[in-house]
């Protein structure tokens, strides 16, 4: 996985040189998942004996980058293919449950306005405010910590199952401030988890699943809320005031 992020890292430079803006985004995430949630009360549930339950996998962290181009001119429609990573985490003194997430893929950004009705110039970046569609390749892996050590398959094989998943992604962000040659950018977006299975995962932790719960996510949502730095050629200015057809 480290090799095909420092690749992804020299391709958005290289294709970022000849095209567009590169720009870093970071914040925090939610995780709403029923399914995995109520894996996880039923294991405060079975171990009567902890003093502390262990919480749902809600809150975590993200960060990434990419970058972005002009893909139609008069609509000012905007393509940004970019890569994020997030990790959520839960725990007491005996057990410690993380959830690691990488998403890549590109998103269309545009602003409704000049989408219906065009806009000559709208500046590097497009409209200040957008709406961002993403459709990218989910990838997932589930860890479980117990007593201090990773739970393993055998006494060679670490479980940290790799799944994936395609589902979309829906943002909103608004340029609001430049700091030399950086645009600062709101952005919070709703991600779609749907379907995405955690493999083995009720087995690992309960240490068997005769109840039957899910793995497999009937229904989810990553929702996330953050900033992201845009990088600007120095040629540009961060911000030209729309002009109409």
């Amino acid at each position: 996985m480290m090799k095909s992020i420092a690749l992804w890292l020299v391709l958005m430079g290289a294709v970022t040189d000849l095209l567009g803006q590169y720009f870093f985004s970071a914040g925090a995430s939610m995780l709403h998942v029923p399914d995995w949630d109520r894996t996880i009360r039923y294991y405060n549930i079975a171990q009567t004996w902890q003093d502390e339950d262990v919480l749902p996998l809600q809150y975590g962290y993200h960060a990434g980058g990419g970058f972005s181009f002009l893909l139609f001119q008069k609509p000012q429609v905007f393509v940004a293919p970019q890569m994020r990573y997030t990790r959520w985490s839960a725990g007491n003194s005996n057990t410690l449950l993380s959830l690691h997430q990488l998403t890549i893929g590109p998103e269309i950004r545009f602003n409704p306005r000049a989408l219906l009705f065009g806009v000559e110039s709208a500046g590097p970046l497009g409209p200040r405010w957008y709406i961002g569609v993403q459709s990218g390749l989910q990838l997932w892996m589930p860890r479980i910590q117990r007593n201090g050590e990773w739970i393993m398959y055998d006494e060679e094989t670490p479980y940290r199952p790799l799944s994936t998943r395609v589902d979309l992604k829906f943002s909103t962000g608004f340029h609001s401030l430049q700091i030399g040659a950086w645009v600062l950018t709101p952005e919070i977006s709703a991600q779609l988890v749907s379907g995405t299975e955690l493999y083995d995962w009720s087995e690992n932790l309960l240490g068997q699943n005769i109840i039957g719960m899910k793995n497999k996510a009937t229904s989810g949502w990553n929702f996330a809320a953050g900033l992201i730095l845009s990088k600007l050629k120095k040629s540009e200015n961060w911000w030209d005031r729309p002009r109409g057809n």
